[in-house]
């Protein structure tokens, strides 16, 4: 019988509409279910410490990407395995793993031990799961962040929007806002340093950011590696025709302000002390500083997915049978 603590988030914005506890427990009744709602982060934290060392078998988040890049901190590389809820807005991870919104979908991978490990990326020594960067990205993540503390009915325009919220706001703040540039020195894992100024850099790990901006269409959170996508643009116009091209799946590739490489690690080194980078990643602030240190941290975290093929069940079936061996 699996031992199962559900985190649920009640400011996410489709968790109020639905009753996670009675549905959750009428699923999983063959299993020893427990549910929290951590009234702050210290308790969060908390009960994120007490999952890890406890080994509970299955944490289940019900919330967006931020509940769950809260949780991931304290419960990487471990063995309890993650079903991440899709009941926040954009929802990245749960939409890259195939995570269907219907709950008794999404639970059936418990019962069929339908899981997949993948990769994270470290920044600063914080973990994050999806994609995140320095620029636009954060500015835009920053401004709804708040909005949503503090503008009444936000939430509700969220939850009906969803992910196209992060295109308006970005469209918004591209046309009435002064673009910031950062300066900085980029260092990859061979040592190559080339100097950049830039009004956003991505760092992605998997293939879409925000629902749907393909930001790295050929890239997986299981691979090994990361992306990194800049932007160097001067002109306001040509760095928003590049971002919709983006956002429509276009190619960018005859654009000489766009470049876009994989890699295992990057350092980034601000020219400008009194400015550091803010990096955001899984839609929350990571780190503050003038130098970014990003690596991958491979095979890091166990996460339920959906077997999409019969290869898919016959290789994870093949591995199970070699590390019992």
């Amino acid at each position: 019988m699996h031992r199962v603590r559900v985190f649920l988030n009640g400011a996410a914005s489709h968790s109020k509409a639905f009753d996670w506890r009675g549905e959750l427990s009428r699923l999983l009744f063959r299993s020893d279910v427990e549910f929290l709602s951590p009234k702050s982060l210290t308790e969060l934290f908390e009960e994120c410490r007490k999952a890890a060392s406890e080994k509970i078998d299955v944490v289940i988040s019900v919330g967006g990407d931020g509940t769950f890049h809260t949780l991931l901190q304290h419960l990487a590389e471990s063995e309890t395995i993650f079903l991440v809820v899709p009941a926040g807005t954009a929802n990245d991870l749960a939409t890259e793993l195939g995570i269907s919104k219907k709950l008794r979908k999404a639970v059936e991978c418990i019962r069929r031990d339908s899981y997949k490990v993948i990769d994270l990326i470290s920044v600063n020594d914080r973990l994050m799961a999806t994609n995140g960067g320095v620029g636009l990205v954060g500015e835009v993540a920053h401004c709804i962040n708040q909005w949503r503390q503090n503008i009444p009915g936000f939430r509700g325009l969220m939850s009906k929007t969803r992910h196209h919220v992060y295109t308006g706001v970005l469209s918004g703040h591209l046309f009435t806002n002064k673009i910031n540039y950062h300066e900085v020195q980029i260092t990859d894992s061979e040592g190559n340093k080339r100097e950049v100024r830039t009004p956003l850099l991505l760092v992605n790990n998997q293939a879409k950011l925000g629902g749907s901006f393909s930001v790295a269409p050929s890239t997986h959170n299981d691979d090994g590696k990361f992306n990194v996508l800049l932007f160097t643009h001067e002109n306001r116009m040509e760095l928003l025709d590049a971002i919709l091209k983006v956002k429509r799946g276009r190619s960018t590739s005859g654009d000489k302000h766009v470049h876009s490489f994989e890699t295992t690690s990057m350092k980034l080194t601000c020219f400008n002390e009194k400015s550091p980078l803010k990096f955001f990643g899984d839609g929350e602030e990571i780190a503050i500083a003038s130098e970014l240190n990003i690596s991958i941290r491979p095979k890091a975290l166990r996460v339920f997915a959906p077997f999409h093929t019969l290869a898919e069940r016959i290789s994870r079936e093949s591995s199970q049978k070699w590390n019992t061996v």
